[in-house]
């Protein structure tokens, strides 16, 4: 058995420097867990070579070999300013979570959202309650919104290999670049004038479509190196060590 968890932080994480993921990976571990698995999952069906890869990962429907982080979100506003400790029940839904985390959500003077990591929460996984510390001297105010997120890991039921994982971090790769060559700003009309000048469009998406075209070549290329040496070994399988 082979944790997600241990595909994403060590073989698909390492792929991107992205200061956003960097951040939840800090401040809100489930929520980082959760959007590594969105980038991944979508992308593991470029994994089609050995011919068996699919089945190895997914199983099939009699006999799953695939069994999918489970991830959940609430939010919580508290009415009136609390002095004592405050007792929030989400429900069984929310209970049995490996990992959980709470920020506060507020605006800036701008108007611009931010959420902040707090450790005034305390969840129990036993009951899915969540505790949020108050008291008299440290009271929680009245309209403050708090955000939480819950993850529990999934699992590859086969035992990957370092050559299988470093494959589903080459399509972990791909996913992120695509949606970081699809950012919706980079392709909106920018009013140009003195101060500012768009570098050329065209280039720039023509340069993106290059990078994912090397990527794409270099996962094949992976794939069909761990076709051969899977088949190089069916033939001529490891002998035990000569006594």
């Amino acid at each position: 058995m082979t944790p997600i968890l241990q595909v994403l932080t060590e073989y698909c994480a390492p792929y991107v420097d992205d200061v956003r993921l960097c951040e939840l990976a800090v401040t809100d571990p489930p929520l980082y867990a959760r959007r590594l698995w969105g980038y991944l999952r979508p992308q593991m069906a470029r994994f089609t070579l050995p011919s068996g890869m699919p089945e190895y990962l997914y199983g099939t429907p009699e006999a799953p070999a695939l069994v999918e982080p489970r991830f959940n979100a609430a939010r919580y506003t508290q009415e009136q300013q609390a002095t004592s400790p405050v007792i929030v029940n989400l429900g069984a839904e929310y209970a049995g979570y490996e990992l959980f985390a709470c920020r506060t959500v507020g605006r800036t003077a701008l108007g611009e959202v931010v959420a902040r990591p707090t450790d005034l929460a305390q969840y129990d996984a036993a009951t899915g309650q969540i505790t949020l510390a108050a008291s008299e001297d440290a009271p929680i105010p009245a309209g403050t919104v708090f955000d939480f997120d819950f993850y529990t890991d999934g699992s590859f039921a086969n035992t990957l290999s370092p050559e299988v994982m470093t494959v589903l971090g080459m399509c972990f790769e791909i996913g992120w670049t695509t949606r970081f060559e699809n950012d919706y700003l980079s392709y909106v009309d920018k009013v140009e004038d003195k101060s500012f000048s768009e570098q050329n469009r065209a280039n720039r998406m023509r340069a993106g479509d290059d990078r994912l075209a090397r990527m794409e070549h270099r996962l094949a290329g992976a794939m069909r190196r761990l076709e051969s040496r899977m088949y190089e070994t069916a033939l001529n399988p490891p002998q035990p060590p000569v006594r």
